[in-house]
């Protein structure tokens, strides 16, 4: 029996989801004083400068207050608008609206420049991948057409002047230009090196995830499900998104987001990232 004892596995209860938010407060409350903190390296990769402008009112500003006034209201507004307003901003105090509108704001900007980096990373990896076969398609082409200028040149050269003047003087002006464009390899390291500056970056839609949730559940005291169905109304709308979940209890299925709930289980706070 003891035997047996000893052989039975021990189950783990997995770890609690690590609270991004009280992570944020206690990285903030270690800062310098008069430090400037958008350079921070642990603040700078979450990209949430309107949200810590918003909650940590004494914290330098590189934005001026008119300015970060002016986002706010246009975060507040935009949230307004949503068919889910009411339920998104329930018993939030004007302060956590301000706080959500910045934050929102933040995440949405992250998500365009995301969208633009991808696209020019796509366009420099299409460029260089194309690099090579498309100039020699090209030079293959400059070599027919400078044969044909220099058949040109001799059949017009042998012509009377007044015939064949002009199309000398265009068969030259021709061969000239087709000179410039000789074979260069020079350039192959210059059409790679375009790769190199658009490095892979994460979808911030996760990310962003994260950070509402956490919002909702650590600063407004929403529970578990509902911040997951206020994030995915938020994500839905703002964020292209297509999230599902179930707003309510129905007797079946529990309210929430199992995409949500995946994203902030798998949070990683060591490297700012999901794993």
């Amino acid at each position: 029996m003891a035997a047996r004892g000893r052989n039975r596995s021990v189950e783990l209860k997995p770890p609690s989801p690590c609270n991004w938010l009280a992570e944020l407060d206690k990285i903030v409350r270690e800062l310098p004083a008069e430090s400037d903190w958008s350079d921070d390296s642990r603040l700078s990769p979450q990209r949430c400068r309107r949200f810590v402008m918003a909650r940590f009112p004494d914290l330098l500003r590189p934005f001026a207050d008119l300015v970060l006034g002016y986002e706010l209201s246009r975060g507040e507004k935009l949230i307004r608008k949503s068919e889910h307003a009411e339920r998104i901003l329930r018993d939030l105090k004007t302060a956590q609206r301000s706080q959500l509108a910045g934050l929102l704001l933040d995440v949405v900007e992250a998500l365009d420049y995301y969208g633009r980096h991808r696209h020019s990373s796509k366009s420099a990896s299409k460029l260089a991948a194309e690099h090579n076969r498309r100039k020699r398609m090209l030079l293959r082409k400059v070599s027919k057409i400078h044969r044909e200028s220099e058949l040109l040149l001799k059949y017009a050269g042998d012509l009377h002047p007044l015939l064949g003047l002009e199309y000398v003087h265009a068969a030259k002006h021709c061969l000239k230009a087709l000179a410039k464009l000789k074979e260069d390899t020079s350039d192959d390291e210059f059409y790679r090196s375009l790769q190199s500056q658009y490095p892979t970056l994460e979808d911030p839609r996760q990310l962003g995830m994260v950070e509402l949730y956490w919002f909702f559940r650590y600063e407004c005291r929403c529970s578990g499900p509902d911040s997951e169905v206020r994030v995915a109304m938020l994500a839905n709308e703002f964020l292209d998104s297509p999230l599902k979940y179930i707003p309510k209890y129905n007797g079946i299925e529990s309210q929430g987001c199992p995409a949500v709930r995946i994203a902030v289980s798998r949070f990683s706070p060591a490297h700012n990232e999901l794993k």
